[in-house]
């Protein structure tokens, strides 16, 4: 069995100084911060490309393995009042919940295949409503997988010796996930934020830690206008520019309508600046979800304790980029390789060889980069006001899930 990565070392946090408008944020007993990450870079590539390379030989099998060595790694650096989280969760929960859900999906998708098959000659919209059915069962799926995989990765975590775990309903949570995503989709998503407070308030309420429960008082009216700035201001300025050139949305209805290729000549087009708000579109939507994490953060509650994140998106947004730089820039250089290459003997093998490379090295960049300085600027900017109400708390007697998150992995939800 592969060593548990070391818990390297790391400077202390500063104290935080932002606060959260509106908003009273805790004072950190005793001057120092409570949550700090003592990770390093150094030993996480070094677990990384180890987990690479047998990841590869093993034809992608040991990636139950890697994944509970990964975790291990972030949870022991997250040191809470001194004391490091532990994941003990074990590979071979992850693999046998994985042979599960196999037993689920690869019949589910066989029979999605034969009823495509029988009504291969049927009309389009009998084979548009498979389709649909066939996505909404994913959908169905996909939301108990993320409910599965928050309550075993909770229980499978303790502080102190005492384990977090996820009480509540599968069904209730896949109630609240459909019905609200409906009226998302009903009120061209202006739903959105209320459906995001009330999932995790559900998921919130019944977290606990030993017997201890957490509690969430959020609003949706609060992350209305974040969401409406990130999501409505590149919809209201598309529209400007459409209402800026009539003649440019006439010839794209018509065209579509018609079915004929576009014709867009002879048609001078105005205000083009006005959609060049779409490439800001992914910097928007990193600005609000960090703001949502605060919001989400500053709402919850465990007993008399209280919580407050000051996290930058400026930071994520940055780390966001580089990262993208960095995976970027190698598909740069395979190109280059590509077409110096595409006349000789060995270029099929080359292509195979600078794929699968390419393949191991996103998954690492990935984690160098963005992951692990996620992690470091969530700890390093989380306040918690009363460290000495966990103290009080008792170990729970709730029974555990046996097997791991196989919906999860199966569709390759959730970050670490």
């Amino acid at each position: 069995m592969p060593p548990t990565p070391p818990a390297g070392f790391g400077r202390r946090r500063p104290e935080v100084s932002r606060r959260l408008a509106g908003r009273p944020s805790p004072a950190p007993a005793g001057g120092a911060g409570p949550v700090e990450f003592t990770g390093r870079r150094g030993p996480l590539f070094k677990l990384l490309v180890k987990n690479a390379i047998f990841k590869l030989l093993t034809l992608w099998i040991y990636r139950f393995w890697a994944k509970t060595w990964i975790r291990r790694y972030f949870w022991n650096n997250i040191r809470i009042d001194g004391d490091p989280l532990e994941y003990t969760g074990l590979p071979s929960e992850l693999f046998i919940g994985f042979l599960i859900v196999l037993g689920i999906l690869v019949p589910l998708g066989m029979a999605y295949e034969g009823v495509r098959l029988v009504l291969e000659s049927a009309s389009d919209a009998a084979q548009s409503a498979v389709d649909i059915a066939y996505t909404l069962v994913l959908f169905v799926l996909i939301q108990v997988a993320f409910y599965r995989m928050w309550r075993y990765r909770l229980t499978r975590t303790t502080w102190r010796g005492i384990r977090f775990g996820l009480d509540g309903s599968t069904w209730r949570f896949l109630g609240l996930s459909v019905g609200w995503s409906l009226l998302s989709v009903v009120t061209l998503g202006m739903a959105y934020p209320w459906m995001r407070v009330a999932l995790m308030r559900y998921r919130i309420q019944h977290t606990r830690f030993g017997q201890t429960r957490f509690d969430f008082a959020g609003s949706g009216k609060a992350l209305f206008g974040p969401f409406l700035l990130a999501f409505g201001l590149p919809v209201v300025l598309t529209l400007a520019f459409l209402g800026a050139n009539p003649d440019l949305g006439g010839a794209a209805v018509d065209t579509v309508a018609g079915g004929a290729e576009p014709e867009f000549t002879n048609i001078e087009v105005h205000a083009p600046a006005l959609l060049l708000v779409w490439l800001a579109v992914p910097f928007l939507y990193i600005w609000y979800r960090v703001r949502e994490f605060r919001y989400m953060v500053g709402c919850t509650r465990f007993a008399e304790v209280s919580f407050a994140s000051a996290a930058r998106s400026a930071r994520i947004i940055w780390m966001s980029v580089l990262t993208v730089g960095a995976v970027i820039l190698p598909a740069f250089v395979f190109g280059v390789i590509f077409a110096l290459a595409a006349d000789g003997p060995g270029f099929g093998f080359m292509v195979t060889l600078v794929v699968v490379l390419y393949i191991i090295v996103t998954p690492i960049l990935s984690y160098l980069i963005l992951r692990y300085e996620i992690v470091a600027h969530v700890c390093r900017t989380l306040e918690i006001s009363d460290m000495a109400a966990f103290g009080r708390v008792v170990q729970s007697t709730e029974e555990v899930p046996a097997t791991g998150e196989g919906l999860a992995d199966a569709f390759d939800v959730g970050a670490i």
